[in-house]
Parts: structure tokens; sequence; C-alpha cells
């Protein structure tokens, strides 16, 4: 059964009170009085947040990145799934009231101009905008253009490097996307912040993470951003007073020695933008993976981040964000349980809000093993979360009152995907034997009998095809393994595929015990031609 959160946090400062009710594009936005606001409060009244991850930032440099289009926004998440509406509104009814969306831009532009396609820009703010009718904060960025010097010589993007040639390409390339960024997001209000880079940092060098030896290119760092910066105030709407995040080198926590924020024409309106996966050997590779074990050393690297951040910046007038943190799934749940309760708790008594890193990537939803890089929070197919546990203690440590009830299916197990009714799939799909799919790993279904079915939701196409049909086959793609042997209805068996009418709205595939045994063992693949599917469930 899912765990249902209830909180009820005392924690409307004026700050929050000050953003109630805003709208996005297509309304007319009005801006709050933000005047006397101060980048402290305002950072505090982020609360906590969520990171939309490999999903707008995934990127890539060459001839193929230009050709994905609208699927890179996928192509690096296991389960090949465009974000939903469900999945953001899940998100924020969890008790998360700032989401972080990076987006990297420069596979989708003009290679010579830097103009960025409309359609990737209509896409960010579509899902910008489920983010604010939620009444959440957003932060958009650039994410993953920062690029080698090598990539710099055939790939649009920016490069850290103390060459002067590749400094002016950069603060160009950083000048054009924000110019494009700012214009269409100026009717935002101050729901919507701007995070100017990501990570940015010497990329494909032996020092890439290395902070002590990045702290030279904190110059060349502040320079970029101050072009971003002077972009943004001096374009229309509210970006002359919006909020605006800037990470010194690898976003790093730092200090003021290390690192100096641009100059700023609006009064207290920067953030300082860190990550801190801490500490590394625990929450990203490495091999403590136990809390009890290494408690003292994992709590006192938490505490001197923290510490570092608070005396250098937030008691010194300085907002700060925490726009990355969590601690990899290494088949050690209580611990990270343990980690969330500490981390949470440390950044809330410093005034730092935490947004939270999430990658789809779950040891019990994939095959990979335990490693550094598996951050999934949110299945985001079933929009479940894989261990609702360690999200609870994220939660209790944030909000001052916070209770947890059970729902009548509580206890199941199903933490992923498994079960019955589970959505597997919701959004428009449309099959035309294009190389299209949807895949569905083992792992969805696990909890699966031998008197389960899959239930299709379908609209015709508007040009109605010769004929319309749907083809199941086992993951691994075997011919001997395409299902055909089962019970369907609202359609008929032809060979190995489903056919349909060109009027079916929905079908049912009740696959057989053998077949259910393949499914399970290997997962599902659904192609076809001639329809479009909006809705897949398990039942």
């Amino acid at each position: 059964m899912k765990k249902e959160l209830k909180f009820f946090a005392v924690l409307l400062t004026t700050a929050t009170l000050l953003f109630a009710g805003c709208t996005g594009a297509g309304n007319t936005p009005s801006a709050p009085d933000i005047t006397d606001i101060s980048s402290v409060d305002f950072a505090k009244s982020m609360i906590i947040g969520w990171n939309l991850g490999n999903a707008f930032d995934a990127s890539g440099t060459g001839d193929w990145a230009y050709n994905e289009g609208l699927k890179m926004e996928y192509n690096w998440l296991p389960h090949k799934q465009p974000t939903s509406q469900k999945l953001i509104k899940t998100v924020a009814a969890t008790g998360f009231n700032t989401i972080r969306i990076p987006v990297s831009w420069h596979n989708h532009m003009d290679k010579e101009t830097y103009k960025i396609a409309s359609a990737w820009m209509n896409r960010v703010k579509e899902v910008v905008d489920w983010a604010i009718a939620e009444d959440m904060f957003v932060i958009i960025n650039i994410h993953h253009d920062n690029l080698t010097e090598d990539e710099m010589k055939n790939n649009p993007g920016f490069c850290v490097s103390k060459t002067e040639a590749l400094q002016t390409a950069s603060k160009a390339y950083i000048k054009t996307v924000w110019e494009q960024i700012a214009e269409a997001f100026k009717d935002y209000d101050n729901h919507l912040v701007f995070e100017l880079l990501n990570e940015p940092r010497c990329v494909g060098t032996d020092w890439e993470f290395n902070e002590t030896i990045g702290r030279q290119y904190n110059s060349i760092i502040t320079a970029y951003e101050q072009v971003a910066l002077d972009v943004i105030r001096s374009s229309d709407g509210n970006n002359p007073t919006r909020f605006v995040m800037t990470p010194a080198y690898a976003a790093a926590p730092t200090t003021p020695e290390a690192y100096t924020l641009p100059k700023d024409t609006a009064k207290d309106k920067l953030l300082l933008s860190v990550h801190a996966y801490t500490p590394y050997d625990f929450a990203l590779d490495g091999d403590k993976s136990d809390y009890d074990t290494n408690k003292s050393y994992i709590e006192t690297s938490i505490t001197s981040v923290f510490n570092n951040l608070s005396t250098n910046y937030v008691k010194k007038g300085i907002g700060v964000v925490m726009g990355e943190a969590s601690a990899s799934d290494k088949k050690n749940t209580e611990s990270r349980i343990k980690w969330a309760n500490y981390y949470f708790t440390k950044a809330k008594a410093a005034g730092i809000p935490v947004v939270l890193w999430d990658n789809e990537q779950s040891t019990t939803d994939t095959a990979k093993e335990a490693g550094g890089e598996n951050h999934g929070y949110f299945n985001r197919v079933t929009c479940k979360q894989y261990y609702p546990a360690i999200v609870n203690a994220m939660m209790k440590a944030t909000y001052d009152n916070f209770e947890e009830t059970t729902t009548p299916d509580e206890d199941s197990g199903d933490t992923d995907n498994t079960g019955s009714d589970s959505v597997l799939f919701e959004g428009n799909y449309i099959l035309d034997w294009n190389g299209e799919k949807k895949v569905f790993e083992d792992s969805y279904f696990s909890n699966a009998t031998a008197t389960s079915k899959f239930v299709f939701t379908t609209i015709p196409l508007e040009t109605a095809p010769e004929y319309v049909n749907v083809k199941l086959q086992a993951g691994d793609w075997s011919q001997d393994n395409v299902f055909y042997k089962g019970v369907v209805t609202g359609g008929s068996i032809s060979n190995d595929v489903i056919e349909l009418s060109t009027s079916t709205t929905s079908f049912t595939y009740t696959p057989t015990a053998d077949e259910w045994e393949i499914i399970k063992s290997k997962g599902i693949v659904v192609y076809g031609y001639g329809i479009k599917i909006t809705k897949i469930i398990l039942q």
C-alpha cells in the first residue's frame, strides 16, 4: 500500500504569503512586491525541493544530438517516459514546494545563430506552467552546455578555460541563450528563479571536480555569470528584480574568499547555488554505505558543509539554495533514511532549502547494480515512490508539524510499478512502425498473476490508416517471444499482432500463464501501427 503524506507546516513567512496565487504564461501574471524580501528569507520560503533530473538536461555532442528533438527529454531515463502533469502534481502533493528543472539548450538550437528551437522552448514552458499551477517555486538553468575545449570546435556551448578565444565564444553563447530565456519567461512572477549555470567546471580534465584546483577558474566563472546576469537585468517584465542563483566552480560549497558573486543592479536578489552529495563515499561512489558504521564521519561531513554555508553566507545576509543533494541507492535503505534525517535537519537549521536530485534510477526498478548514480525517488510512469520512508524522513526533518497517515492498501510493498491497477503509461504515443516503442522492464510485473491483463485506451488517428494493429513482444526482442496466444477484448488476433478497427477507443490483452512468466522475467515492448495510445493500465 502506498503511503499518503499529510503535513501541516507553520512556515508561512511574509515571503511565502506574498507569492500566493501566481500565474504562468498565457495569463496575466502579477509580480508580488518583493522589494523588502531578503535573499535569505526568499531561500527559506523555498522550503524543500525536487529535481526533474535526467529529463530536459539530457544532451550530447555531435550530429546525433541534433536529430533527437523532443525525444531528448526521456533519452536518459530508464522508462523512456516524457514528463507528465500527474508527476508534477504528485511531487507537489508529497510536500515538495520547489522544483528544479535542469535544461540543456545547446543541442536544440541552430548551430550558427544559437536560436533555440521553439518546440523545445515551448515544452520547457509547458512543464514550468504545470509546476507553477501547483504553487511551486521553479528553477530553470543552463545545465549540460558546459563542453570540453575540443567539443567547442564543432558544437554550441561554453567552456571553462584560460584560453581567451574560448572565453569570448563562451560569453557570446551564454549571452544569446539567456537573452532568449529571459524573453520567453519575462512575464512570470517570482515563483520562477533563474540559475545562471549548473556546475561550471573544466570538463574533460583530470581536475574537473577538484574544487581546490578549480578555484583558480572562479574569476572566469564570475565573468560568465556577469554576462548572463546583465542580460537578465536589462530585459523586460519581472526580470530586473527576479531572484537569480549563481554557482562557484562545480557548484561546490565555497567561501567568499574563493568565489565572488557577480555584481547585481537589483538589491539582495542573488542566491548562492551549491551542490553537496555529502559525504562523497556514502552519497555517491565509495564503500561507506552503512550509516551506523560510519556515523561520526558522515555526520561530521554534513555538519561541516552547513556550518560553512551558514557562517560565510546565510548569517552575512546571502541566501543559499542546495540545488542538488541525494544519497545513492546502494541497497542500504535504512542507512539512507538516517542520512536523510540528519542532512535535512542540518539544512533547516542553517536556513537552506535542499532540492533533492532524482534521476529515476533505482536498484528496485532497473537492472542497475548498487552504485553512485542511483538517485531514483519517483517512478515517472506510475508516479509512485521507490522508497517512501526516505522521503518521509526528509519531510519530517523539514516541516515543524508532520503527520503520516496510511491508505487501505498499506503494507503491500508496492513501492515501484507493481501490483494491480498500475498505470504503466499516460500521455500520447502514436504507433506508426517508426521505431517508437514503449518498453516496460520486468520489475513492473513482479506482482502480476496468470489472470492479470493490459488495458489500452486509444484515440483513432485523424487520418484513418488502412489498418491498425498492436504488437506485443518480450523485452529481449526475441521473435520466439511475441505475445498473441492470450485473450483479446475489443480486437482480434491475426498472426502475431492484435488487429483493431480504425475507430477503436479501448482494448484489453490478457497474456497466457506462459506469456506472463516471460514478461515477468524479460519485460514487454509495445509497438504497432495506425493508432494513438493514451493510457496503458495493468489490472
